[in-house]
């Protein structure tokens, strides 16, 4: 549940397209379009577990492929 809703508000809060499949895979593919700078803030990280530690992961991977992300 905790990691649908960080899909939902990434989803909204970034505009990220209507086929964004709200999944890690689909998530890094959007964030390595984005063309215009963002910052993202991961907080309570620990309250989502092993799922939080991917997305966190996962943001560090996209923000080193693309200079616009900025965490």
């Amino acid at each position: 549940q905790g990691m649908d809703a960080i899909h939902s508000l990434l989803s909204e809060e970034l505009r990220l397209p209507h086929w964004y499949g709200h999944n890690l895979d689909a998530m890094y593919d959007c964030l390595t379009d984005v063309s215009e700078d963002v910052r993202i803030t991961l907080t309570n990280r620990d309250a989502l577990g092993l799922r939080g530690l991917a997305l966190e992961r996962l943001l560090q991977e996209a923000a080193a492929a693309n200079p616009h992300i900025h965490l």
